[in-house]
């Protein structure tokens, strides 16, 4: 048969998940600098992955198709900043 399941008081688990979660911020807090970093990078990475999937169905070379879609992606992000720029020179 299966053991009873221990139920613990309100205040021990309250106590625990508070304490936690201040864990928890403390942590994210400490390591802001690195996370948004490695967070922006991976977006990238899963936002790229179809593209260069696609890519590879079609014959091409792994290490190419990814420098390809990265050149892409860096074309498309430098002509929105210089849409942007262009814009905001005109506006004042």
């Amino acid at each position: 048969m299966s053991s009873p399941v221990k139920q613990y008081p309100f205040y021990l688990k309250s106590t625990v998940i508070i304490f936690g979660l201040v864990l928890l911020s403390y942590a994210l807090f400490t390591l802001k600098s690195i996370l948004a970093p490695i967070s922006f990078a991976m977006i990238i990475a899963i936002l790229l992955n179809p593209l260069v999937n696609k890519m590879q169905q079609r014959g091409m070379h792994k290490v190419l198709s990814i420098f390809l879609a990265l050149l892409l992606a860096l074309v498309v992000v430098a002509g929105i900043l210089f849409f942007i720029s262009s814009q905001v020179m005109n506006f004042g």
